[in-house]
């Protein structure tokens, strides 16, 4: 998203008007609200590289037959998005992205000396 384009051209209580006419049907609020508002401006992007989750990866591997394993996902992916009750902190997590989690949290550790 352009945010200084956005904030340049926004009209908050147009945001606000959503949010009161739409408010029992918002599933995910943000993005509700962003494609309800501004969906004719949105350009998808490539999903596995910018949005990938583990739910996408079992997907995609599913349907493609393809190898995606943690080389393809740091070689390919930019963001990893680590949504719905699947979290690598959790106790129950299942899925291979939890070495990003793990990375990360490692790299804060020592920054932190915690």
């Amino acid at each position: 998203m352009n945010i200084e384009k956005l904030r340049e051209e926004q009209n908050v209580q147009d945001v606000y008007d959503f949010i009161e006419k739409y408010k029992f049907l918002l599933t995910l609020p943000d993005q509700d609200i962003i494609f309800g508002l501004y969906g004719d401006r949105v350009k998808l992007v490539d999903y596995l590289k910018y949005n990938l989750s583990d739910r996408i990866l079992m997907r995609e591997r599913f349907l493609t037959k393809k190898k995606y394993d943690v080389d393809w996902v740091r070689k390919n992916s930019v963001i990893i998005h680590y949504c719905g009750r699947n979290k690598p902190w959790k106790p129950r997590y299942r899925g291979i992205l939890d070495v990003f989690y793990k990375e990360i949290e490692a790299k804060i550790s020592e920054t932190t000396g915690s």
